[in-house]
This record gives C-alpha cells, structure tokens and sequence, in this order.
C-alpha cells in the first residue's frame, strides 16, 4: 500500500469519527441520523479526498439540522432502502388525520390526475411522478420532509421496479397492472400499493407513521 492509500485510509477513519458523533448527537435525542441511510454509505464509499468529504458532511449535516427524523420513521424509511422489488413515491397533501377523506384515500387509493390537472385530456397511463416524488436519496428525503403547501400527511406508495424506473416513469405505458387500476374516471393508484401514512405535527413537522390500518380505525377526535 503505497504512502497516498494510507493518508487516504487515515482521513476516512477521521472522517468516520465526525459521522458517528453526528449520528450520536441524533440518536441521544431519540431521533434518526440522515447518516444512517443507504444512500449517505454508497456516497461515502466514493469520497476519495478531504473536499469531497467537506461537501459530502456539509451537505448531509445541515440537512439534518433542519429536519427531525423520528426512530420510526428512520426504521421505515431503511426498509424500504432495502427494499429489491419496489420503487416508492411520496404524495404530499393536506388531510384530517381523523377525517373520512383519508379513509376513503386509503379504502379507494389515489387518482391520478396527470396532465388532467391542466386540463389535458390522459390517453395513456400517465407516469407517477406526475402525482409522486420518488423516495430516492437525499432528494427524496428532503422532499419527503419538507412543507408543501402547507401539507400535513404524506402518503408513502409502492410501484414495481419492473414497471417504474427509478424517477417513477412507467417503462411501458400499455403495461401498468401492478401500478394503476383503470377505471371509467381514469387511473387509480390501488389501495394494495400503499405502503403508510406519515403526519407532520406542530412547527417542528415531528413526523409519525401511520399504517393503513390505523388510520382506518382512528375515530374522529
């Protein structure tokens, strides 16, 4: 091992040190590290000097700063990293928690409005990622977490791998079985491919999970 492969081995064990303290400070507050993702790793792994490691630190540190990850929701979100079979998309929107109209959400699933929304007419399937942000590294995160329109749930949904890619297009736009349901008002998105539900509560955005069963069997507060 040459003298360069061994500066660089002595950094990324100093680099390591800096994550596992960011994580630290995370998990001793009962929360969930962005550092602990998939994605942080494979990033990591390609860092080859200290610069790319300052941005790549820089970058997943203040992430983590701004937003609050619960245990929960960092558990759910390492299973569906290690997921092989599905793609997953967030739809963020504003609901009563304890209200019908999630109900009906997750008894029913999604439509998808496509194009629709302005006020094109959907021939074909329309691509998920018209109604759907991929939950796909940091991006996906970050979008997963953020406000948007001031929403309060995201519904978390799962898509074949063989039938999206990973930005959510369909593969083929005659071949969406596992992905919509037709029907004689367009295209649903099933209720068997909803994965949960996460709310944001109060100004912190503290976020919980919500399987499709509890929210079928909330009462109205």
């Amino acid at each position: 091992m040459g003298l360069f492969a061994v500066i660089n081995n002595k950094r990324k064990i100093l680099f390591r040190e800096k994550v596992k303290a960011a994580i630290l400070e995370k998990n001793s507050n009962g929360l969930f590290s962005l550092f602990e993702t998939n994605e942080f790793a494979r990033q990591f792994g390609s860092v080859k000097n200290k610069k790319q490691f300052a941005f790549l630190y820089t970058l997943y540190k203040a992430n983590d700063d701004s937003h609050i990850i619960s245990e929960e929701l960092g558990k759910k979100l390492k299973e569906l990293e290690n997921d092989p079979n599905y793609c997953y998309g967030v739809h963020r929107t504003y609901m009563d928690l304890d209200g019908e109209v999630i109900k009906d959400v997750v008894n029913s699933g999604i439509h998808a409005t496509g194009h629709s929304a302005q006020g094109a007419f959907e021939e074909n399937a329309p691509n998920p990622s018209l109604n759907f942000t991929p939950l796909n590294g940091l991006a996906g995160y970050i979008n997963l977490l953020s406000s948007y329109k001031g929403n309060n749930i995201a519904i978390i949904c799962k898509f074949p791998k063989d039938k999206v890619d990973k930005d959510l297009q369909l593969r083929n736009k005659n071949d969406f079985n596992g992905v919509y349901i037709k029907t004689p008002n367009g295209y649903v998105v099933s209720p068997e491919n909803i994965d949960c539900v996460i709310s944001f509560d109060g100004e912190e955005r503290y976020p919980t999970v919500h399987s499709k069963e509890e929210i079928l069997n909330r009462r109205e507060m």
